[in-house]
């Protein structure tokens, strides 16, 4: 499945994020049936926080096929990450920011970092 322009936009835009350090390049999904695309990537966490993450975390990054209509979703790789407080517990998904208020564009996969 070929990589969409608005997909390939988000990826690039992404990119120039300092905290954000991709170590598995975009690629289509392979993990499950959902159609769409994947990375890997180390965030930086930019500041302390009370669940005590460490400074690095590395998540899987799934981008739906119909993006930007539809959410980014980040799954942790990173052992610390596992049992979250702010984890889905069926999928592993972790609950990021309200979508609600991103853009509905190339930008929407920047407002979660």
């Amino acid at each position: 499945m070929k990589i969409t322009e608005i997909v390939l936009k988000a990826y690039e835009l992404l990119l120039q994020y300092r905290i954000v350090e991709i170590i598995k390049s975009i690629d289509c999904n392979k993990e499950d049936r959902k159609k769409g695309w994947e990375f890997q990537c180390n965030i930086k966490i930019p500041y302390a926080n009370p669940e005590n993450i460490s400074e690095i975390i590395t998540v899987r990054v799934f981008i739906p096929e119909c993006f930007p209509y539809a959410p980014v979703s980040f799954y942790p790789i990173s052992e610390e990450i596992r049992c979250f407080p702010h984890q889905d517990a069926e999928t592993g998904k972790l609950c990021l920011r309200d979508e609600r208020f991103a853009t509905c564009d190339e930008k929407k996969t920047c407002y979660l970092c």
